[in-house]
């Protein structure tokens, strides 16, 4: 009969898991790190963008490329281009301003307001000097309403200023 013998067992050898390297830790952490601080700064990015623009200004209205509601009827130079509007109210009283834009000289521009201006019953402060310059203003009033109408070469072109200083809410 033969009898086995229990052979000497061989060492236990512990269970062989792939090793992880320092290098491959580092480089897992390193990729966290880099990820967790760019989606961190697109969100502050983010949240400085909802800042509304116009903080600390009540009373204000603005509107670009639109004139802003109640805006006073004037003459408006031919094939001007609108670029801005707003409208200012302190207590009673309410200011507007607009800025348009056009290809053509400030002599040119003056000339069509002045016509413009007389033809429509409006009042001069004072005579406008219509000339070569790159800068011309008037100041003109009809029914209760005063305005400044500045003109002035731009180097985009030429710059239309209409601006109805504060006046009582109820004369608008």
């Amino acid at each position: 009969m033969l009898m086995l013998m229990p052979q000497p067992s061989q060492p236990s050898q512990p269970s062989q898991s792939p090793k992880v390297s320092k290098k491959t830790v580092f480089y897992f952490l390193l990729i966290f790190v880099l990820f967790f601080a760019i989606w961190s700064g697109a969100k502050f990015v983010n949240k400085r963008d909802e800042v509304p623009q116009e903080i600390g200004e009540p009373g204000i209205e603005k509107l670009t490329g639109k004139l802003v509601k109640d805006f006073p009827q004037l003459p408006v130079y031919p094939d001007a281009v609108l670029l801005n509007s707003n409208k200012t109210q302190e207590k009673e009283k309410v200011g507007f301003e607009a800025n348009w834009e056009v290809n053509a000289s400030v002599f040119e521009v003056m000339t069509w307001y002045v016509d413009a201006f007389s033809e429509s019953g409006w009042i001069f402060e004072e005579e406008p000097e219509v000339n070569e310059t790159f800068e011309q203003y008037f100041i003109a009033e009809r029914n209760g309403f005063r305005v400044q109408i500045i003109v002035e070469k731009e180097e985009g072109g030429t710059l239309i200023n209409a601006e109805f200083p504060f006046q009582q809410d109820d004369s608008i």
